[in-house]
């Protein structure tokens, strides 16, 4: 009864290394281990080192996006004083005035005629 026991249990096992050298694809367990050795040499360090690279990725672009917002910022600002100051030189000539508190036509005139001058 005890032969009958290991027997089967060598059957058994002669059986399932079998099943394993070959699978359905036909290849053996020694090309799947190669297999698996490449894919984790492609992937280089494991887990942490692939999500380091991904952290250091998204802050390099947040860095870059930060930086071009805030040229963008100081590019509007820029365009704000000059617009700023235009309107205000233009504001200073239209209302000064003659000793009698009157216009001076002069100013107005200028500015018609840059008016015009743009225009055409």
């Amino acid at each position: 009864m005890r032969q009958k026991t290991n027997t089967r249990a060598c059957a058994n096992t002669m059986k399932s290394k079998k099943k394993m050298s070959t699978s359905r694809h036909g290849g053996s367990l020694h090309n799947k281990r190669d297999a698996v050795r490449k894919t984790r040499k492609t992937h280089a360090g494991g887990a942490l080192q692939l999500a380091r690279r991904q952290y250091e990725q998204q802050k390099k672009a947040a860095d870059e996006k930060k930086k071009l917002e805030e040229a963008d910022r100081a590019r509007k600002v820029e365009a704000f004083k000059v617009s700023n100051e235009k309107r205000c030189r233009k504001r200073q000539k239209m209302n000064e005035k003659t000793k009698k508190g009157q216009p001076v036509m002069a100013n107005r005139i200028d500015m018609l005629l840059t008016k015009i001058q743009a225009s055409t």
